[in-house]
């Protein structure tokens, strides 16, 4: 088994700073007025310095954001810069000059850093087999399932609250497997030879995490009850239709919960395995993402692939996994070990290298 743990993603759109802020000074020769004697009589009058003036009464005004602002002085002293990235500065007069003239143009635009939800379309895939009924520590396979998922349902209906636009809210189907599919919508379950199996079906279809959508979906998973094989070809299939009401604009998740082997009875099933890998495959390849959880004894991520020893079921797991993506399934010709007794040899799970990370 391979499971991949899922994120929820976010971009982030992040808007650069701009401000930018342009002294030009103008020294301006004043006119003569007479003779040097008249001219050491006479005062340079200057109106009242606004130079600064953007930083007192527009610097923290968000009202101004967006908005240009231009300014003139004429002053007969140096200019000190006290706000902005030249603060300390100064302009000094040229020798001779009565006033120094400053032209300055700022703008600014404000800094945020805004965060775009992509919308999901998540279909949790689960295992109604029966044996869901088994023991797992204190409590039963069944039981850890929908604890899990009904935490997932509070943690997705917890992100919708963030979410303001409704067309970008997380979306929620519930399907199981365990026998034969059926196209109806429910909870349904048949009888074959004297043994009661749920149908592989969808039980909700994709919905809102919010209100009282997120009570349906976890009332959906905790009425449950295991009986049946573990059709997992079924479940995927059942999958692959809940989607076809996804969004167009929605990233695509399926999560596959399992207990086993993919059966049709009671052992590995060689055609359920391949079937349920080969719908899988054409998943992925639509972009779709696939994450598979294994509750089942000897249920290891981290088994090699490649090993001979690694058992069939964590290659299966492996195969449906959005880890390999291209991953496909040889069926073995059938071997005759020993006079009037067919079996099919091991299977072989062709697995490409896995994807790489982001």
């Amino acid at each position: 088994m391979h499971s991949k743990f899922m994120k929820f993603q976010t971009v982030f759109l992040t808007l650069a700073v701009l401000f930018t802020s342009v002294l030009v000074p103008n020294q301006v020769q004043a006119l003569e007025l007479g003779s040097a004697s008249n001219a050491v009589q006479t005062a340079a009058i200057t109106d009242p310095n606004t130079f600064n003036a953007w930083y007192e009464t527009q610097g923290n005004n968000t009202a101004a954001i967006g908005r240009i602002w231009a300014d003139k002085t004429v002053v007969a002293d140096p200019i000190q810069f006290t706000a902005g990235p030249l603060t300390g500065q100064s302009v000094e007069k040229a020798e001779g000059s009565d006033f120094l003239v400053a032209l300055s143009a700022m703008s600014s635009t404000s800094s945020t850093t805004q965060t775009e939800p992509i919308p999901l379309d998540v279909v949790m895939v689960l295992d109604a087999s029966g044996s869901m009924t088994h023991s797992m520590g204190t409590t039963t396979r069944i039981q850890a399932l929908k604890n899990a998922v009904s935490n997932f349902v509070d943690s997705a209906a917890a992100k919708n609250a963030q979410i303001s636009d409704a067309d970008k809210k997380i979306r929620l189907s519930i399907v199981k497997f365990s026998g034969s599919t059926s196209t109806r919508t429910g909870n349904d379950t048949y009888e074959s030879n004297g043994y009661t199996y749920n149908y592989s079906q969808i039980m909700q279809n994709l919905t809102v995490c919010e209100g009282t959508g997120t009570q349906q979906l976890k009332a959906t998973v905790n009425s449950i009850v295991p009986a049946g094989a573990t059709r997992a070809d079924n479940g995927m299939e059942r999958a692959q239709a809940a989607l076809t009401s996804a969004r167009s604009n929605a990233k695509k998740v399926v999560i596959f919960f399992t207990d086993g082997s993919p059966t049709s009875f009671s052992e590995f099933d060689s055609s359920v395995a391949s079937s349920a890998i080969t719908t899988a495959k054409t998943l992925k390849a639509a972009g779709t993402e696939v994450y598979t959880v294994g509750i089942f004894d000897g249920a290891d991520p981290s088994a090699s692939i490649f090993n001979d020893w690694t058992s069939r079921e964590n290659k299966f797991m492996n195969a449906v996994s959005s880890n390999y993506p291209n991953a496909t399934y040889t069926q073995d010709r059938w071997a005759t070990p020993s006079p009037g007794a067919l079996r099919p040899q091991t299977p072989t799970i062709t697995l490409p290298p896995p994807a790489p990370t982001a």
